[in-house]
């Protein structure tokens, strides 16, 4: 603006001070642009140019209207709830003169008048009501919304992280996810937050399988990165809809002492000759994160049942991958391996085919009928003693499987020949014959001795942490005591004898 707009006393010209079709103006400074002035409103006309600038660059809060100031923080916080809360005691006042735009100068001469304004602006910032709204609209600037949204978010992700301990712990302790949604409930009897979403069978369901993929994804790394050497065991299996599976444990060892035994993978298989297993197992590897290149490197052990598919010399799962690993070691699951060497005992005695079938008909006996299952029941608790389930003997089950059932037998022995006993049918009568028979008793007890050692040791084949020289000693251990009931008779079938030989007597 040139210097022929201002008049002599210094003021600024009408011309600066009212533009067409604008009723005021006002001059905001800018960091860089110092000497552009935008026009919104009406200033006090004894200011000059650069004196609107000084007041405004040093008071952001200055405004005018009709040549009358105000304080733009003020007008702001006077109605916020923020101002309200922080003066609820009345005893800060903000000033009407101010808001209202009602700030002139005071005095006759111009000296004087700029005196009264200076005065007047200075008094004002200096006041507690304008440093309290200063405040309020500082903090209300912090960004509070978000904040706000953070404190939400990390409620809700408490509550989902106590979601996914309560499924973790069903998952862990093989409990049914169905007493996931009550125990949610009784979570929140107990003063629980668990938010308002995520309670449902279903959604338990997902996070297990979140868990899961986490947990894998995580071991899977550690071993890439530790480079570690790694076992793979497989396993058959057969669903509910009759589809044919393999199921795939890794075993590594990483820094610990103790081997880390991980559940892999299950995959449904499209074949179940060996070429279809070896495709899927190596795809399997592909999918959870194991190259080819770091199999090849680091892939030390197979081991398996002793299917033909799995261990045969010729086309077997694990001569293919001895092909592409050829320092791959291959093994005979021990677990497999005893309940084969059992089952061949089986079919070359005939004497414990005879008591099989005695445990097979005791098994259908009270197993298919509930009403001879409740009769067994009530005898048991009418000589004093709690009945035992009784499965089957000597089948496809371990070891240990048919322990319990011949432990049951034993438990239960007071009860069935009571039961059988009462019963006037054929059927309880043969059963009775046969229990009364001192050549029973003596296998009986033959049997639990056998098959509590038998069981002992398939126990500890299929523990985690056995190696090959415990296990070594375990089976040399069980050969010793079987060949010592060869010559003398065990603890139980000690019993039988003393039994018989009173009864006899």
């Amino acid at each position: 603006m040139s210097s022929n707009s201002k008049r002599a006393g210094g003021t600024l010209d009408n011309s600066f001070l009212v533009t067409p079709n604008e009723d005021s103006f006002d001059f905001s400074v800018d960091s860089h642009i110092q000497d552009v002035l935008e026009v919104s409103k009406i200033w006090p006309k004894l200011w000059t140019k650069e004196q609107v600038i000084e007041f405004q660059g040093k008071n952001s809060w200055l405004n005018s209207k009709d040549g009358k100031l105000g304080c733009n923080t003020c007008i702001q916080a006077k109605n916020s709830i923020h101002f309200q809360k922080s003066n609820s005691d009345n005893r800060v006042r903000i000033s009407s003169e101010w808001v209202s735009f009602k700030i002139v100068a005071a005095g006759s001469s111009r000296t004087n008048q700029l005196a009264s304004l200076r005065n007047k602006i200075k008094q004002h910032l200096e006041s507690k009501a304008h440093m309290l709204a200063e405040n309020i609209l500082m903090n209300s600037s912090n960004k509070v919304l978000d904040k706000m949204f953070e404190c939400i978010s990390e409620t809700e992700m408490d509550s989902t992280n106590r979601l996914f301990k309560t499924v973790y712990c069903l998952a862990k302790n093989h409990r049914p996810l169905i007493q996931f949604e009550e125990l949610v409930q009784l979570q929140q009897i107990n003063g629980l937050d668990l938010g308002s979403s995520l309670h449902s069978r279903i959604t338990a369901t997902r996070m297990v399988n979140v868990i899961a993929k986490e947990m894998r994804r995580r071991l899977i790394l550690s071993l890439t990165q530790s480079n570690s050497k790694f076992t793979i065991m497989v396993d058959e299996s057969t669903t509910l809809s009759t589809k044919c599976t393999l199921v795939v444990y890794i075993l590594a060892y990483f820094d610990a002492e103790i081997p880390i035994v991980a559940f892999l993978d299950l995959i449904e298989l499209n074949g179940q000759d060996a070429e279809s297993i070896e495709k899927a197992l190596w795809s399997s590897l592909k999918c959870n994160g194991i190259s080819s290149s770091f199999a090849l490197n680091n892939w030390i052990s197979f081991a398996s049942d002793g299917a033909s598919v799995m261990t045969g010399k010729k086309g077997g799962v694990a001569t293919k991958l001895c092909d592409k690993i050829p320092n791959l070691f291959t093994w005979h699951c021990l677990c497999h391996r005893l309940e084969l060497s059992v089952h061949d005992v089986i079919k070359d005695c005939t004497g414990v085919s005879r008591f099989q079938s005695l445990m097979d008909k005791l098994y259908a006996y009270y197993h298919q009928s509930p009403k001879d299952s409740m009769g067994l029941d009530k005898s048991c608790v009418e000589v004093g003693i709690e009945m035992k389930k009784i499965g089957r003997v000597l089948n496809v089950r371990w070891s240990a499987s048919s322990f319990r059932t011949i432990k049951a037998i034993w438990n239960n022995y007071p009860g069935i020949y009571l039961h059988v006993s009462k019963a006037r049918d054929a059927i309880s009568n043969g059963i009775r014959n046969k229990l009364e028979s001192s050549s029973f008793l003596k296998e009986l007890g033959l049997f639990y001795d056998v098959l509590s050692e038998l069981g002992m040791l398939s126990y500890i084949l299929q523990s985690r942490k056995t190696t090959l020289m415990r296990a070594q000693l375990e089976m040399n251990r069980t050969i010793r005591i079987l060949e010592s009931l060869k010559a003398e008779p065990g603890e139980k079938e000690k019993e039988i004898i003393e039994a018989i030989r009173k009864r006899n007597s």
